[in-house]
Order: structure tokens, then sequence, then C-alpha cells
């Protein structure tokens, strides 16, 4: 798979990503924006031939961000006809959630090539260490 030096890059911060890291509603509409036009651009010769959504949350919600994840699946679905998938990260008493987002990713990821955009979404926190 080789990927064109004219596709957006997103920049991670080094160490993961801490409160300092967050972005507001309105940022966080701006980049799904500007990924979306360049997914979906206004010209009839399309950039992408198919668009997955993989968005995931924890099992222990304790964030409660199952309605915000239903939301977003909703606007993917609906405003940009994108192919979703919703899951639960288990909680690690009979799997590995390691092994279980690897296998997530690598499901996810199985048979595309580079005129397709994969969109993953943790809709969590975590730390880097």
């Amino acid at each position: 798979m080789s990927f064109s030096n004219t596709r957006p890059q997103i920049a991670l911060p080094v160490g993961g990503f801490g409160p300092q890291d967050q972005v507001t509603v309105e940022e966080f509409k701006h980049i799904l924006t500007t990924a979306c036009d360049y997914a979906l651009p206004s010209s009839k010769s399309k950039k992408y031939n198919r668009v997955q959504v993989l968005l995931t949350y924890w099992t222990e919600d304790d964030l409660h961000v199952k309605n915000e994840v239903e939301r977003l699946r909703d606007t993917f679905e609906r405003g940009y006809h994108y192919d979703c998938v919703t899951d639960q990260i288990p909680a690690g008493k009979h799997q590995s959630p390691n092994q279980w987002m690897t296998r997530k990713l690598l499901d996810l990821g199985d048979g595309t090539d580079s005129n397709e955009l994969l969109i993953f979404y943790y809709g969590a926190h975590g730390r880097f260490r």
C-alpha cells in the first residue's frame, strides 16, 4: 500500500495525548470537515472509493461517551454515507483490550487499498507509556 504526499497529515503529540491536547467542538468540526472534504470532494472524481469508520468506547463507559459516539456514527452514516461499525472495548476480564483493539484494527484494514479511507474513533481517554 502506498500513500500520496497530497493527503492530509495528522501530527501526534510526543508522549501521547493529555488534557492539554483536547480540541474544542469547533476545532474538531474543522478537522472532520477538512478530512471529509478531501474524502468526498465536490468534483465528480472521488478521492476514495470507500470510507469505513470504526467507532469505539469502553464497555465500562465511565466517561459516558456512548451517546456522543452514536451521534458521530449518525453523522458519518446519514451525512456522508460512510460504512460504520460501533463496538465496545472489553474491560479485560475475558479478553485483553490490546489484543481486541489490534484484531479490530487489522479487521478494519483487511483487504483495503490506497483508494479507501479508514477512520478510527476512540471515544475515551488514554495514556501512552
